[in-house]
């Protein structure tokens, strides 16, 4: 699957199928007390399409209602059939008393085929749900002071106390509990994920303020930003904008042709993207059918 997206994307150019980042956090953030345990039940949610040479040409990955079809630009004709199996296999997991039982798919706004795909199947638009953005790597990286006492570092991967923290300033930014030094150890199993660009700003207390992932895609010299998150106590102090254009250095330095970060309607996020050349994006729709 990470070669089907690596290709699909040094195709056409754009982020049309998940990046590698997003196969990497789905596996080892959204199913993380899985991949601990080693149940990995997941893949029961995940099925593969081949060509007769045994290549990879599409996959469908169906989670919690949100059916992700990743399909290889040569091989789009399977797409109503990738379609049909996530149809039965989302009705086929349906809880007795789940009456409607929705399924949802997040297509982007260029992607006319698969728009006109879903609404040939019944699937209803309820309108835009988030961006795409993406920033070329020769766009000036803007200067970001950081109040004093306060530094940028990378995450000691080792260092359990370091892995707390990052645990404590994921839960804190996003008002979960889920994280522990664990599931940040877990997440380093990824296949991208580089300690070295897991970038933290450190008040001058020694707690983790803010924190951004940086994920480098060598093949095709590409850049995914994010997570970015801010520890509440230490919102409107410029930290996200310090820690974001720090991660720009780290992918200037990599020699990365573009990067690339997704983001929901929030005006806060759009606003600190846009605010360091994030200036061009698709637009994703939620599109969805209720069974």
């Amino acid at each position: 699957m990470r070669d089907l997206l690596i290709e699909s994307y040094a195709l056409s150019g754009k982020m049309h199928n998940w990046g590698i980042d997003v196969l990497d956090w789905f596996r080892y953030n959204g199913n993380v007390f899985q991949e601990i345990a080693g149940s990995r039940s997941w893949e029961k949610g995940v099925r593969l399409w081949e060509t007769d040479a045994g290549q990879l040409a599409g996959a469908v990955i169906l989670d919690a209602g949100e059916a992700s079809l990743q399909i290889h630009p040569h091989h789009r004709h399977i797409e109503a059939e990738m379609l049909d199996w996530a149809e039965r296999r989302h009705q086929a997991t349906r809880p007795g008393e789940a009456d409607p039982w929705p399924l949802s798919l997040f297509v982007y706004e260029y992607d006319r085929e698969r728009q006109a795909l879903l609404k040939g199947q019944g699937y209803e638009n309820l309108g835009h749900d988030s961006y795409m953005r993406w920033r070329a790597h020769d766009a000036p990286i803007p200067q970001a002071s950081l109040p004093q006492g306060y530094v940028i570092r990378s995450l000691n991967a080792k260092d359990h106390d370091d892995l707390a923290k990052r645990a404590a300033a994921a839960n804190s930014a996003y008002d979960i509990t889920k994280h522990t030094a664990q599931t940040i150890q877990t997440l380093q199993k990824a296949p991208t994920y580089r300690p070295e660009l897991d970038l933290v700003v450190v008040a001058p207390d020694g707690t983790f303020a803010a924190y951004c992932v940086v994920w480098f895609d060598e093949a095709n010299r590409v850049c995914m930003l994010g997570p970015v998150g801010t520890r509440r106590a230490y919102w409107r102090r410029g930290l996200a904008r310090a820690v974001v254009c720090e991660g720009l250095r780290q992918m200037a330095a990599l020699k990365a042709t573009l990067a690339y970060v997704d983001s929901d309607l929030d005006e806060g996020p759009n606003r600190l993207y846009e605010s360091v050349g994030f200036t061009d994006f698709d637009r994703v729709y939620h599109w969805q059918k209720a069974f």
